[in-house]
């Protein structure tokens, strides 16, 4: 049951990072389409991103439990940390 609920927390935690992306798309939009109070919005939009992202794993935590949020936690990490990784290809040296 535990391996279940740590393999739907991972899901979930990518769920929150594709969510997280999302968002940051939309404040781009808003900064190349320079909107009113765009810079506001991205100061402001930073900072809820980041409590949004606590308060879902929070909830994940209390709802399903602690497999299930240390999953949605890897999960979150592995999405991130994935995107900042150089790709590596057959033949390349780095």
């Amino acid at each position: 049951m535990r391996q279940a609920a740590a393999a739907g927390g991972i899901l979930i935690g990518f769920a929150l990072y594709f969510g997280n992306a999302l968002l940051l798309v939309e404040i781009g939009r808003a900064l190349v389409r320079e909107e009113r109070h765009a810079r506001a919005a991205v100061a402001v939009a930073a900072a809820g991103r980041l409590v949004l992202l606590g308060v879902l794993l929070a909830g994940v935590f209390l709802v399903l439990g602690k497999p299930a949020g240390l999953g949605a936690c890897g999960g979150l990490l592995a999405s991130q940390v994935n995107l900042h990784l150089p790709m590596r290809r057959p033949g390349v040296a780095i």
